[in-house]
């Protein structure tokens, strides 16, 4: 998994919390809304395989 707009010293997947077929995954240092402001992002998971 990967964020389309997070940058290698952002650290997206710092950390990841995956419950009932959802996955939270932080991004300490993303700069979206200030220096290291962080960010993050929800991912609803389906269980098809690819």
């Amino acid at each position: 998994m990967t964020a389309k707009i997070s940058l290698p010293n952002d650290r997206f997947g710092w950390n990841l919390d995956l419950s009932n077929g959802v996955a939270v995954i932080s991004t300490p240092n993303y700069n979206g809304r200030g220096m290291n402001s962080g960010a993050v992002f929800v991912q609803e998971l389906n269980n098809e395989a690819k």
